[in-house]
């Protein structure tokens, strides 16, 4: 960790705006500063060498927000070294902003230490160059897929009549991309680099994460042709494709007061959201 914040930041700033594609392009919102942009969004790169003995935890991010003013658009990043995090989940919504997290790994940063070149990554022209970037980076970088996703509460499909009053809690899945450093979430199918949903039915804060239950893509895509009464033959690929959106239920009596939800996709890369028991508007 000394190491990590002994990098010189005018070497490591440009360096991870390359590795998540921020396009450098200072400017002010309410006051603040970003760096730049990822699409059209806002994002600012975390200066650790000005906060050395300070974690990027939930009171720093409802201060970023407030002085934002609520005007940080519908989503802001924040990338910042995974070590600088107090807690696990890659977003937090907070009024009409999720904030968005992109962290860059300790071994990352350590190959960065070993090749003594911080701001060497250079951009890909080719398929060649995508190589050498994922080579220089390692297999640690997480690159966060695309997840649209909405929480419901409803009641169950089997309702019998000891169950009239019961609630699952419902996460419709609308949207899920794989992003990578070679793709674009545009360059999938929906749905079709989905590999599994992990969930801690009980989530207790921190980055402590307890395995309560597995989604598998194949049984929610299965799950969702059945509901739609649609048979496509074919491999996983195009059945996912006929798909409109992915239900995961849960009984609500199985469920605290918050859950976390891991997004696998295909490569490994993940999206963790938390999901707290009153955004599915159920007692």
């Amino acid at each position: 960790n000394d190491r990590i914040k002994a990098m010189p930041w005018a070497e490591y700033k440009p360096f991870v705006m390359k590795l998540f594609g921020v396009r450098d392009a200072p400017h002010p919102v309410h006051g603040f500063t970003a760096d730049g942009y990822i699409g059209a969004d806002s994002a600012f790169v975390w200066n650790y060498p000005d906060q050395k003995n300070l974690r990027l935890d939930e009171e720093y991010v409802q201060s970023l927000h407030e002085m934002l003013g609520g005007r940080a658009g519908e989503r802001f990043y924040v990338i910042a070294p995974v070590v600088a995090m107090g807690f696990m989940t890659d977003e937090i919504r907070l009024g009409e902003t999720r904030y968005t997290f992109l962290k860059v790994p300790v071994s990352v940063l350590q190959r960065l230490l070993e090749s003594g070149e911080p701001g060497a990554l250079k951009q890909p022209a080719s398929e060649n160059d995508v190589n050498a970037v994922i080579d220089a980076v390692g297999f640690d970088f997480v690159s966060q897929p695309l997840v649209t996703v909405e929480a419901r509460a409803e009641r169950p499909k089997e309702e019998g009549l000891f169950n009239r009053d019961q609630r699952d809690l419902v996460l419709r899945l609308k949207e899920f991309r794989a992003r990578t450093l070679a793709t674009d979430p545009e360059d999938f199918p929906n749905f079709a680099t989905l590999s599994m949903v992990l969930v801690d039915l009980d989530f207790q804060g921190g980055d402590f994460f307890s395995l309560g239950k597995v989604f598998w893509a194949e049984d929610l895509v299965a799950e969702e042709l059945k509901r739609r009464k649609k048979d496509v033959p074919g491999e996983f690929e195009k059945r996912a494709e006929a798909c409109e959106r992915l239900e995961l239920r849960i009984p609500q009596a199985e469920c605290g007061k918050r859950i976390m939800a891991i997004f696998v996709d295909r490569y490994g890369n993940e999206k963790k959201l938390e999901f707290r028991r009153e955004e599915f508007r159920c007692r």
